[in-house]
């Protein structure tokens, strides 16, 4: 699935602890893995891995993350991190937020669990609810990703909206929709409703007039507790806060 770690697979042999340091911050003792063999999903990227920035307590290696060492040994105030996402200028802010990205109040909604980064949402479509449920809110999923039938009942909802066959799209979930006249979407959580601009929604066109979209929300099998992994489809529409410390996430209109 391009741009979503949905797909991607690697085999952990070794597990390393050092001291990591980054934009004036640093924690000791910080375990990692390293791989032995990796797919080409990783292997063509140019980046050299991944930080989850989840829950301990889903770690295969069973040990403490980056940001929660960084709290336990005193380094910020709290174990709270903020998301900016752009195409240029993004920006995670470590222990708090920064007011100056953001405007009006941060709404939280308390997690399900302590687990991903999952609460409970909602997404509608021209203001009608196509979709209330489980949600993980994951900065490391380029698109939205949820189970099958829940996606397919939620395209339902969008004017001229058709299945993109996989020959034409690389893989199946995939939908298609009127480049000139894309849905009006919104997401809600904890009563706060937030917009996704139609440019953030489409992930690229299927015909060189560019009349025919695809669309970022997919439908997959095999997600975690049916949930849709809320992505950056999503995400950087809005400024999102990750509190640890009180098992709630957050969001604000952006400045």
């Amino acid at each position: 699935m391009p741009g979503s770690g949905v797909s991607k697979q690697e085999h952990v042999h070794f597990l390393f602890v050092l001291h990591l340091k980054g934009g004036g911050l640093s924690a000791t003792n910080q375990s990692f893995s390293a791989v032995t063999s990796e797919s080409s999903s990783f292997s063509d990227d140019p980046s050299d891995g991944i930080m989850g920035l989840a829950f301990s307590s889903i770690s295969s290696i069973g040990a403490p993350t980056f940001i929660e060492n960084l709290a336990s040994q005193g380094a910020v105030s709290s174990s709270v991190f903020s998301m900016y996402l752009s195409a240029n200028n993004s920006e995670l802010y470590l222990g708090g937020t920064n007011s100056s990205l953001y405007t009006g109040n941060i709404t939280y909604t308390d997690l399900s669990s302590r687990t991903y980064w999952l609460t409970n949402g909602s997404s509608s479509v021209g203001g009608t609810e196509a979709y209330n449920g489980p949600m993980i809110i994951d900065s490391g999923t380029t698109l939205i990703v949820g189970e099958k039938r829940s996606v397919e009942a939620w395209w339902e909802q969008v004017d001229n909206a058709n299945r993109c066959p996989s020959f034409v799209c690389g893989a199946s979930g995939y939908y298609l929709f009127p480049c000139s006249s894309p849905p009006n979407v919104t997401f809600a959580f904890g009563g706060a409703s937030y917009s996704v601009n139609p440019n953030y929604l489409s992930i690229g066109s299927v015909d060189e007039f560019g009349e025919i979209c695809v669309g970022g929300i997919v439908g997959s099998s095999g997600v975690p507790d049916n949930a849709w992994i809320v992505g950056d489809v999503f995400m950087r529409n809005v400024y999102t806060v990750f509190d640890e410390a009180n098992s709630r996430i957050g969001f604000a209109n952006l400045a």
